[in-house]
């Protein structure tokens, strides 16, 4: 009996070491006063001050105070000051890829054009049953590994938006003993963007031989700097910007970029020849023209193909959205600049400091786009301020309604406007104005008819 007390005893005791060891609380805050406190997965991610437009990381080792405002808006609490955050990108982005061995060459016919396009499609074979591939993908908040299934496709979820490292790693499986010779891993810089499910594209698999390989880091549109979306019925141009990603220079490379969409009608780039050095990065010009869509958007691939002097080939995919409808915000103010954000539905942060502006944006009935307006830090910045969706602005006159559409101070009290409204609102010291454009449903046609408006 003496034995089974001091048994329980000793039970008791290391229950309250172990309890005393970990002090994590996942409750959403931090107390910031010495012992930290864990903050809540769902808040990490990047975020933008609103009032200076500051950047901030939230992450395992962020000890601050943290409030939910709502969805993607918080209250950080740090030195006894209140500061108000938006989100910056989405932080629940799906991430897929495909591993691939070999590069298929095949002709499709445009039904359009009645013309032969060849187009590449990525294979992967793996015969070897004792070799298999991994992947991690580490987005700076977490770090996820998953084996490459059988057709060399991989997917990781809850990702967020921002640079990401991704490695790529074969495994020899030789019993009883595993050699670190046997392993060949390939290690990826990318950048995440988007919301919902974003590919990035083709990865070779990994060998001994690789001494050079390569990644598209991004594709710009260059044909309108104030507009981030691509229409139908227009032509654009671009540039797809790649790095070797590889250890030794890649001699005399040569390229391609082609596309079977259908919606597609003529896609050209410039001719680029030359060797490439390790690490470093090279621009592709080229000119896309979008035929008319018959839905609201559409997600354009292109195979962008490389070759060395051995007629070696490399195969990624890349992808452009195009809109069937451009819709013009028009804003402008009675005295003082204005300053606020547009938050695109993938939750990029556009800044903005005007008295005059016109935003184009893509009618998407699905998605939600937010119009912040920030509090003014001098009484003599206070203004009058007017909003037209695909209208102009209407005139001030005599507008002297300064609690009009108050409150709209949280993302649940955002005041809804649609396609054709024009308001007018005031800004005073300590006011905060959100908006939320709600478009018309069934703007898309088949076939498309014009106007859409």
């Amino acid at each position: 009996m003496k034995n089974l007390t001091k048994i329980l005893i000793l039970i008791g005791i290391m229950a309250l070491v172990l309890g005393c060891g970990d002090n994590t609380d996942d409750s959403g805050s931090g107390s910031g006063s010495g012992s930290h406190t864990s903050v809540d997965k769902s808040f990490y991610g990047n975020w933008i001050s609103i009032e200076g437009g500051d950047g901030l990381k939230i992450d395992k080792s962020f000890s601050n105070g943290v409030k939910s405002l709502g969805n993607n808006y918080i209250e950080v609490t740090k030195d006894g000051d209140k500061i108000l955050y938006l989100r910056d990108g989405s932080n629940n982005i799906t991430v897929t890829g495909q591993l691939y061995n070999n590069v298929k060459h095949i002709q499709k016919l445009d039904k359009e054009s009645q013309e032969k396009r060849l187009v590449y499609k990525p294979e992967f074979k793996n015969s070897l049953k004792e070799t298999r591939y991994k992947v991690t993908i580490n987005d700076g908040f977490s770090k996820q590994t998953k084996e490459v299934s059988a057709n060399g496709k991989f997917s990781f979820s809850g990702v967020h938006k921002g640079v990401s490292i991704v490695d790529i790693q074969q495994v020899i499986d030789i019993q009883p003993v595993i050699d670190d010779d046997n392993e060949t891993e390939t290690n990826v810089t990318i950048t995440v963007r988007g919301e919902g499910n974003v590919s990035i594209g083709n990865f070779p698999t990994p060998t001994k031989e690789d001494k050079y390989n390569f990644k598209t880091k991004q594709v710009i549109n260059t044909q309108d700097k104030d507009d981030r979306y691509m229409y139908e019925n227009r032509t654009y141009t671009g540039k797809l910007v790649f790095e070797n990603t590889g250890r030794e220079l890649a001699v005399g490379l040569n390229y391609e970029i082609v596309t079977d969409d259908p919606y597609v009608e003529e896609l050209t780039h410039e001719v680029v020849l030359g060797s490439v050095e390790a690490k470093e990065s090279v621009e592709i010009p080229f000119t896309i023209t979008f035929r008319r869509l018959d839905k609201i958007s559409h997600r354009v691939k292109l195979d962008f193909l490389i070759r060395d002097i051995n007629g070696k080939e490399w195969l990624d995919n890349v992808y452009l959205d195009v809109y069937q409808t451009p819709i013009n915000v028009n804003l402008k103010t009675k005295s003082s600049n204005l300053k606020g954000y547009f938050i695109t539905p993938e939750h990029d942060v556009v800044d903005i400091d005007t008295n005059n502006i016109k935003v184009i944006l893509p009618s998407r009935p699905t998605k939600e786009y937010f119009f912040v307006v920030v509090s003014p830090k001098d009484k003599n910045e206070e203004t009058a301020y007017s909003l037209g969706i695909d209208v102009n602005t209407t005139e001030f006159d005599t507008f002297h309604d300064t609690s009009a559409f108050e409150p709209n101070n949280k993302e649940e009290e955002a005041t809804h406007l649609h396609v054709g409204d024009s308001i007018k609102s005031y800004l005073h010291i300590g006011d905060i104005d959100f908006y939320t454009i709600d478009f018309v449903e069934g703007l898309s046609f088949d076939p498309p008819a014009l106007p859409f408006n």
